[in-house]
């Protein structure tokens, strides 16, 4: 599912917008168990032997893509996604909420973003087209994502 939705790409305001971050949020919602890490994980490996399931192609130089922060920041995604969603917060202190688990799209962004920092790469064309719209973009569908599925109970995978 992750490799089919990096091939589908909106073109929004100029840029093409993969739908990758709304597929693996899409996931933390959808299952139980953390399938969503899992499949990020055998994505990220498969992706980076050299199979051409990224949406720039494949390989270790992926690596010096821009966008590769990003992959890497479906993981956090995963993880965070996953456990604000099903785990209940009031055991450390918090009320829970249902829909705590949108938390996690900033934190992925901002992952992402710090990559972009980090390695050099940020610029006007960068942040707009792999920040910016993005982000509102995945906070609309996760938002609606939120609403539309029902609680986590009735799944059992």
């Amino acid at each position: 599912m992750l490799t089919l939705t990096a091939f589908v790409q909106l073109p929004v305001m100029g840029y093409d917008y993969p739908l990758l971050f709304t597929t693996c949020f899409l996931l933390t919602q959808i299952f139980r168990r953390n399938y969503a890490l899992i499949a990020v994980m055998i994505y990220l490996v498969v992706g980076l032997s050299g199979l051409p399931v990224f949406t720039y192609g494949g390989g270790f130089t992926y690596i010096h893509e821009p966008s590769f922060g990003y992959l890497l920041s479906m993981i956090p995604l995963a993880l965070l996604g996953f456990f604000w969603k099903h785990i209940p917060l009031s055991m450390f202190g918090f009320r829970y909420v249902k829909n705590f688990s949108l938390a996690a799209l900033p934190v992925a962004h901002l992952c992402g973003f710090s990559y972009l920092l980090i390695t050099g790469q940020l610029n006007f064309n960068n942040f707009m087209g792999l920040s910016f719209y993005p982000f509102l973009y995945d906070m609309v569908l996760g938002t609606i994502f939120v609403i539309v599925l029902p609680e986590s109970e009735s799944y059992e995978y």
